[in-house]
């Protein structure tokens, strides 16, 4: 999948070199429904990046035995399999010789949240839609690593009913922040003499932001580490959250918790707050605007943005807003103008937008519509003053301040003419009378009792 826009369903790949599926330069859109990737050969056992030949004359990836492999983060994953390989599902967002394409922020479905960039790198687009995945019989479940863990916005990345069992590693994050991993299913391979099983979840060098929520981990040697070396995010920035989520059978269940840092929480523990941003006062006096503040949602209140991310209204932003969206003065002779700030609930994923008011100073309102300087092409709206009711302030019919939902929709869905023909998965037909997997794994014993389908998964 290169470099374009594809509807994958209802696949198999077997015997591979390299990776069953690959999309590989990053800018890539469509779908990846219903395909199962069985056996894939690598260079070696090693992680992603150990794997990866990246410099200034080479950009070789996706070669150490993989199911899936994304350079980028558009393609919806829904229901895909992977099994008897290195790495059942990669997210690998790193460049060598510039080969990975920056993708057009139009393909995004919310591409205010990117203040104005016509294109945008890969390691900065959130994954909306990961969703019923499964890895089985296999080294590692899920491997997601970036260059560095900012992305410039709130938008979430969201890992959605994703199944790894029989692996020896369930998830791994890597320079990675603001994700939320919900109704995870993560079962450790049995221990032999020389191969034991590692890490249910592993948040590793350089991530922040990170909630896990309704999710079971079993049989790992440790449940969870929480990371918290690296020299990109603070150490008291990475903000590790668990929710509802049940370990059992480790020797550690969380290694590296520290209870001034992170957070375990019940559903009980939630403050439930309305979704909410205070950001400090934007007054516009340079070129560019930083937005902080602080914002509350289901878990509590938390710092905006989180981590050590950055969140910049550009110069080049700036400008487009004003000649798209114009600006207005007040009755008292204040300049200001609108913008859109997105935020995500760290415990339900859910996105909302609030409009905010800018005002701007004398170096900036003595430029606009001035044909001399970048604001002259500023669209002036007219006097209009903020007005108030019922509580909410108003510019105009604007609402500011006040959290307003997104609807980020469903997935496209794929052309008919190539969908299945009925509802059924490859799964299901390859799988067609063996056991199910609650059958052959019960939850409270991680062996295989019924003999045949153990011999099965011997074999696979």
């Amino acid at each position: 999948h290169h470099d374009s826009n594809a509807d994958l369903i209802g696949n198999a790949s077997y015997d591979t070199f390299g990776a069953g599926f690959v999309a590989e330069t990053g800018n890539e859109t469509g779908s990846w429904n219903n395909n199962i990737a069985i056996y894939s050969e690598g260079v070696s056992w090693g992680i992603a990046k150990n794997t990866s030949i990246l410099n200034d004359s080479t950009f070789d990836t996706a070669k150490g035995g993989h199911g899936f492999w994304f350079q980028g983060r558009l393609i919806d994953a829904e229901n895909n399999v992977a099994a008897s390989v290195n790495h059942g599902y990669v997210y690998f967002h790193r460049d060598g010789d510039d080969r990975s394409i920056d993708s057009n922020t139009d393909d995004f479905k919310l591409k205010d949240a990117f203040v104005g960039q016509e294109t945008i790198g890969s390691g900065s687009i959130p994954i909306l839609n990961f969703t019923g995945n499964e890895t089985f019989a296999s080294n590692h479940g899920l491997h997601i690593v970036k260059a560095n863990p900012d992305q410039g916005h709130d938008i979430w990345s969201r890992i959605d009913d994703f199944t790894a069992w029989e692996v020896k590693t369930g998830a791994h994050l890597e320079y990675a922040g603001h994700y939320l991993l919900s109704d995870l299913d993560l079962i450790a391979r049995e221990d032999t003499l020389y191969n034991k099983s590692a890490t249910g979840i592993t948040f590793g060098k350089n991530t922040a932001e990170i909630t896990v929520i309704d999710s079971q981990i079993s049989g790992f040697t440790t449940g969870t580490v929480l990371t918290k070396d690296g020299n990109l995010v603070d150490e008291d920035s990475h903000n590790y959250i668990l929710i509802d989520t049940v370990i059992t059978g480790s020797d550690t269940d969380v290694q590296n918790f520290d209870p001034t840092l992170d957070q375990i929480l019940s559903s009980s523990d939630l403050a439930n707050f309305e979704p909410d941003l205070e950001l400090d006062p934007l007054y516009l006096n340079a070129s560019s605007l930083a937005l902080n503040g602080t914002k509350f949602d289901t878990i509590g209140e938390t710092e905006f943005p989180g981590g050590d991310d950055e969140i910049i209204l550009s110069n080049e932003s700036i400008v487009e807003q004003l000649e798209t969206e114009g600006y207005w003065t007040t009755t008292s002779g204040d300049y200001y103008f609108t913008t859109k700030v997105y935020f995500t609930d760290r415990a339900t994923g859910e996105v909302f937008y609030e409009n905010h008011a800018v005002a701007m100073g004398d170096n900036i309102s003595t430029k606009l519509q001035q044909p001399w300087w970048q604001y002259g092409g500023a669209k002036y709206n007219g006097v209009q003053d903020f007005t108030e009711t019922d509580g909410v302030t108003y510019a105009g019919e604007q609402m500011l301040d006040v959290a307003i939902p997104v609807d980020l929709g469903t997935p496209d869905a794929p052309a008919a003419a190539i969908a299945p023909d009925d509802n059924t998965s490859v799964w299901d037909d390859l799988t067609q009378g063996q056991g199910t997997f609650d059958d052959t794994l019960p939850s409270d014993d991680l062996k295989v009792e019924d003999e045949d389908a153990q011999a099965w998964l011997t074999t696979v």
